[in-house]
């Protein structure tokens, strides 16, 4: 069974069922030969990225209404890459979405979202749990053409610099479109980038591409080199989750307050460091650039219980690696 855009034959990859909503699948990226990485479908640390999400998008909306009113576009803008059928049917959590669909519905302020995902049938499946078709758009294909092609195209009656809004990235591997959003923050400076990012998979991917001997690694040191190539002054970092070590990137281009409860980080503050050390670098790694007796204890925290799902809410802190 071939994988979406997240991981599918476009980006090298291939996969097999494994065992629940896990899949194992093999990088083929061009020169590298066959190197083993493991993938994940939606999973119980859906509910703890979504929670973080929705803080986000909700201090973003809101945040930006008046400056949006009196002189930049009226309208916020968001895109939600690797968008999904919107809701989590493993364990009854809603989607990405769904999420912002229930932060802006009800609100007086004008907004706009695009949706896109490559699998026909996950966004079949978004239409039918999100009605409105006045002001979201849903996209069948590529995140790299609906960047660098659509966009321009769609918001074309707007001043782009003008423009406020957000554009969240949650592939299900490692293959974020650096390139495009490098240049897509570059036409539009004030749309604030989210990006899920999997530090397990990455250092994976980073290990076996180094057995192949070639001097340039993609993977090596990949959220550094995305930082760089991202034209964003800010950036904020959570505390990863789970055993593929999920974490939350925030980027914006003014200063970034109110998001220590959900666990993000300033990324040049002691605790986003720690995180950054965890996300980017393998224990072993880690292990033999410590400084003894100058490590943080992340702090624990509980998650609400999100009312659209079925299950009780789980202790993050269980998950901390």
């Amino acid at each position: 069974m071939a994988l979406s855009h997240r991981a599918n034959r476009r980006n090298h990859y291939f996969a097999v069922p494994r065992r629940g909503n896990f899949l194992t699948a093999v990088c083929t990226h061009p020169g590298a030969g066959r190197l083993p990485l493991t993938m994940q479908g939606q999973s119980r640390t859906t509910r703890h990225k979504e929670i973080r999400f929705e803080s986000i998008l909700k201090r973003n909306v809101i945040a930006t209404s008046k400056i949006r009113r009196k002189w930049a576009e009226p309208h916020y803008i968001h895109i939600d890459l690797n968008c999904g059928s919107g809701w989590n049917e493993d364990h009854q959590v809603a989607g990405s979405p769904v999420v912002f669909w229930d932060i802006v519905k009800e609100m007086e302020t004008p907004w706009m979202a695009y949706f896109v995902d490559n699998d026909a049938s996950c966004i079949k499946s978004l239409l039918s749990r999100i009605p409105d078709r006045d002001r979201c758009t849903f996209f069948n294909g590529s995140n790299q053409s609906f960047l660098t092609q659509m966009v321009p195209n769609l918001l074309s009656s707007m001043d782009f610099h003008k423009v406020y809004g957000s554009v969240l990235s949650d592939p299900n591997g490692p293959h974020h479109p650096v390139d495009e959003l490098a240049h897509f923050s570059t036409l539009f400076p004030r749309v604030d980038i989210i990006l899920s990012w999997s530090g397990t998979q990455y250092k994976r991917c980073a290990k076996s591409f180094e057995a192949t001997g070639q001097e340039v690694n993609p993977y090596r040191n990949a959220l550094e080199k995305a930082r760089k190539r991202i034209s964003k002054t800010r950036w904020q970092i959570s505390t990863p989750l789970g055993p593929d070590q999920w974490t939350v990137i925030y980027a914006a281009n003014y200063r970034l307050d109110g998001h220590k409860a959900i666990g993000l980080y300033d990324v040049d503050s002691p605790e986003g460091q720690e995180c950054l050390e965890k996300l980017c670098k393998t224990a072993e790694e880690r292990a033999n650039t410590r400084v003894t007796g100058n490590t943080l204890d992340l702090p624990n925290f509980r998650l609400p219980k999100d009312p659209r799902s079925k299950h009780p809410a789980e202790d993050a802190s269980a998950e901390l690696l």
